[in-house]
């Protein structure tokens, strides 16, 4: 599916596409696996990752008057390909 329907009191106020619908869903910790793609050092979609598990937690806090919202995510998966020569045993990398 590319895109995710948005719902207030059972009725469709709009549609959410790509990559807001993704960072949506993940936000609302709601994802059941996904493929991510990631860039490396300049290269692009390097290293492919496939999500296994993942738990995201919100804090809010209003500092000078101002809302500032953290999102934390704890993301458990699998390396599926690499195009680029990483240490992966590395703990560091």
């Amino acid at each position: 599916a590319s895109g995710i329907a948005v719902l207030k009191q059972g009725k469709l106020v709009d549609w959410l596409y790509g990559k807001t619908a993704r960072g949506t869903v993940w936000i609302l910790d709601k994802i059941q696996g996904t493929d991510i793609n990631i860039d490396w050092r300049g290269r692009k979609e390097a290293v492919a990752y496939q999500t296994v598990r993942q738990k995201t937690s919100l804090s809010v806090q209003i500092k000078n008057g101002q809302p500032h919202i953290s999102v934390h995510t704890r993301v458990e998966g699998d390396i599926g390909e690499m195009e680029v020569p990483v240490d992966i045993t590395n703990p560091n990398v």
